[in-house]
């Protein structure tokens, strides 16, 4: 194009500003300028300079700058900076990049050096100075102020304010309270009640374009009180605890059924009664301070005991309930029963200790002592027994007690102090007692009748007695208590008992020799038996012997024991007989009264068993000898002697008793005489047995001139021949061997 025909295509260098001095306004987080137009040749621009902050925005070219910012004719912006820029922004005189030029008429003339399609006609200088414009704004700090507000959310009504300074509009605040809590004063708050922090104590955000108002709530606290105290005079407290609770807030307490203060315990003690479960106390918090004082009483025990009086130990379980100080109380011993060895007992109530059975409850515990015993032990009498002895002797008496049945330990006190006696009684006189501590009661015990009471072959009734006794220390039982049985003396008497009497020639007698009575059962009886016999005499003539056929038996019930109570002799028999019955030869029995006293020997059968005592006893002549030619009469112990006066020889004489061949003058033959058999006093009642005999002499062994049994006597001497003394043949009755002896002598 030829520039020279278009007028137009010359670019103008003037420009300027449709604004110069811009308003300035914020826009959300901006402060933003008014905007404005460089007026001018799209070929022109200037060129603003900005400083560190401030920004530009070309509308026109949708670009956003810091710095230098290139602005061409025609290009609409406007500047913005943050809400805290601030500065008082002059862009001073810019100038356009075009200078000032002279009119030029230009003709084309093909190219130029440079290539360029046209050739300058005229050149013109570039002397004027090029167009200039500039801007202003105004940029300062968007802020606004910041206050904290404290709300009482009871009322909602705000107790006070307090500037938190200033925060730039679109910045981030950042608000602490400062307090978290606080006692009201009557002007911060109401008086006397404590404020506690709700909610956020930090509040932050994005500062608008109005004042911020930054609220921080505050609940509303009163104080909440209970005490435990003492319901009696002192009233001391226990204990109390109190708490902060928010004004119409519901408060509760658990209050305890009981408290524990110097080692004791209180109970809960609420609207006129005792609780036995805590007690929960609430309500609505008004607004003011609360208190309650919750009432507590001592809580005491009343603990009865039941002691065995003798040993000091329970015997049944304590009762133990509770009260409390100011209660009243009332006790009383009650029955109490056990079972002792089999037996049934009710305890005997002894004494009380301790507090007194009843009162009122003060502010120590209760303590009831019952003390009670039963019988140290159950005693009774078993068997009693009197044994028959001479009265001089004294009786013995055997006493069994029964098993004594120890209710408590022979080791306590009262095993030792507590005595009970045996007594033996005749009648209503007490003859001897013995006394025994409980522990060391005997099985058996004895006593003796004294002699002094007694008489021969009597007998009475005897007692023993147990007595002397406390019945709270000994059990003894009605019939356990006493026995009563006979007591005999040995009769002490001769029995006489004549062999012709009957034709058994025996006789038996029977004595007492012990008594014994067992609770419960019938008095027994025990013997001494006494059975004998003696076989008659025959018949006799003089010079003859006979032998004695005599038997005891006896027997004692009382086995082994037949002699506990008195010595018990041998059984002795002793033939007695007229002097004058005795052969005048060399027997030397002795003679007593005019009699002759024959000790008889004895052969005996013994059983001895604890239930009888048997004696079967045979009796005989003692062993005499006969000397040929004299006919005297030696004893054994006269021939194991020796005896000087034996002269001949010694035929055996046998087991017999021997009358003489020729009686004393005074004697006439046919004769009876009287004799006996008699013993010892035997067994325990010394009884004598006298068997009486007769022995009758009927006739002489030799026949004599004048003889008055001269028919019956025994022999008829006659002289013979001693060479030839039957010369008529032997008589009779004769043998050649008496013939030989005829003749050799």
């Amino acid at each position: 194009m030829d520039k020279a025909n278009d007028s137009d295509s010359v670019p103008d260098y003037h420009f300027h500003f449709s604004d110069e001095n811009l308003s300035v306004h914020v826009d959300g987080d901006k402060q933003v300028s008014q905007t404005t137009t460089l007026v001018g040749s799209s070929s022109n621009y200037v060129t603003i300079k900005l400083p560190s902050g401030l920004h530009l925005k070309n509308l026109t070219h949708s670009t956003n700058g810091t710095g230098n910012e290139t602005i061409h004719g025609g290009d609409s912006f406007y500047l913005w900076a943050n809400l805290s820029y601030d500065n008082n922004y002059s862009s001073g005189a810019v100038k356009g990049n075009l200078k000032s030029y002279q009119p030029l008429v230009l003709r084309f003339n093909g190219k130029d050096v440079n290539g360029k399609p046209y050739q300058p006609v005229v050149y013109m200088p570039e002397d004027d100075p090029p167009s200039a414009d500039g801007i202003s704004a105004n940029f300062y700090p968007r802020t606004v102020n910041v206050y904290a507000q404290y709300i009482d959310t009871y009322d909602n009504s705000v107790m006070w304010q307090e500037s938190k300074g200033k925060s730039t509009i679109g910045s981030n605040y950042s608000v602490t309270a400062s307090t978290s809590g606080f006692t009201g004063n009557g002007t911060k708050g109401a008086k006397g009640a404590t404020y506690k922090e709700t909610g956020k104590s930090k509040v932050t955000g994005k500062t608008g374009s109005t004042d911020v108002y930054v609220k921080f709530y505050y609940d509303r606290y009163r104080n909440n009180k209970v005490v435990y105290q003492n319901r009696y005079p002192n009233h001391q407290i226990f204990n109390q605890a109190s708490k902060e609770v928010k004004v119409g807030n519901t408060y509760l307490w658990t209050i305890p059924k009981s408290v524990t203060a110097g080692g004791n315990t209180y109970d809960l003690y609420n609207n006129g009664s005792l609780q036995n479960a805590n007690y929960t106390y609430t309500g609505k918090q008004p607004d003011k301070d609360l208190s309650q004082t919750f009432l507590y009483i001592l809580r005491r025990s009343v603990t009865v005991n039941y002691y065995d009086n003798r040993t000091g130990k329970k015997i049944q379980t304590s009762k133990v309930y509770t009260l409390h100080q100011g209660d009243s109380y009332q006790e009383n011993h009650p029955g109490i029963t056990t079972t002792k060895n089999g037996k049934n007992y009710a305890y005997r109530f002894v004494k009380a200790t301790g507090n007194t059975q009843k009162g009122t409850v003060g502010t120590g515990n209760i303590v009831i002592n019952y003390y009670y015993d039963i019988p140290l032990a159950q005693v009774n009498l078993k068997k009693l027994q009197i044994y028959t002895a001479p009265a001089s002797e004294g009786l013995p008496v055997k006493v069994t007690m029964g098993k004594v049945f120890y209710n408590y330990a022979t080791s306590i006190g009262d095993m030792g102090t507590k005595k009970i006696s045996v007594s033996l009684y005749r009648g209503s006189a007490k003859l001897a007692m013995q006394q025994y501590a409980a522990k060391s009661i005997p099985t058996n015990l004895t006593f003796t009748i004294p002699n002094s009471v007694l008489t021969r072959n009597t007998n009475k009734p005897y007692t023993v007695k147990l007595d002397g006794f406390s019945a709270n220390d000994f059990d003894v039982s009605p019939a356990g208590g006493q026995l009563t049985t006979q007591g005999y003396t040995s009769s002490e008497e001769t029995v006489e008992f004549n062999v012709n009497s009957n034709s058994s020639h025996q006789d038996s007698q029977k004595r007492v020799v012990m008594t014994e009575i067992a609770v419960g059962q019938p008095m027994e009886t025990h013997y001494e038996t006494f059975k004998y016999y003696a076989r008659p005499i025959p018949k006799m003539k003089t010079g003859y012997g006979f032998a004695a056929d005599v038997t005891l038996n006896y027997n004692n019930e009382l086995g082994h024991d037949y002699n506990y109570a008195t010595g018990v002799a041998e059984d002795n028999f002793t033939f007695r007989a007229p002097s004058v019955l005795q052969d005048t030869s060399y027997l030397n029995y002795p003679t007593k009264n005019g009699k002759v006293n024959v000790p008889m020997l004895s052969h005996r059968n013994i059983n001895d068993s604890a239930s009888a005592y048997q004696k079967n006893e045979g009796f005989k002549f003692p062993h005499v000898n006969v000397e040929d030619k004299t006919g005297k009469l030696f004893t054994d112990q006269q021939v194991n002697a020796h005896d000087s006066r034996i002269k001949n020889k010694l035929y055996d004489g046998k087991y017999q008793f021997y009358t003489p061949i020729w009686p004393d003058k005074s004697q006439n033959i046919p004769a009876t005489y009287a004799v006996d058999y008699s013993t010892n006093p035997l067994g325990v009642n010394k009884v004598t047995l006298k068997i009486q005999d007769q022995l009758r002499l009927v006739a002489y062994m030799y026949a004599w001139m004048g003889s008055p049994t001269i028919s019956k006597d025994e022999l008829l001497m006659e002289p013979v021949n001693t060479d030839n003394p039957f010369p008529d043949g032997l008589p009779a009755g004769f043998t050649k061997a008496d013939e030989q002896w005829i003749k050799n002598d």
